[in-house]
């Protein structure tokens, strides 16, 4: 279905420019936290 794949890919570049708003350092402990 290429209505999930377009909302998918705009989701990511949504989310692609608030990891660029938040410091980097942040969301790398972010992903740490998840990961455990």
């Amino acid at each position: 279905m290429p209505h999930i794949a377009h909302l998918l890919s705009s989701m990511l570049q949504v989310l692609t420019e608030r990891i660029d708003e938040i410091n980097r350092q942040e969301y790398i402990f972010l992903l740490r936290q998840l990961s455990t």
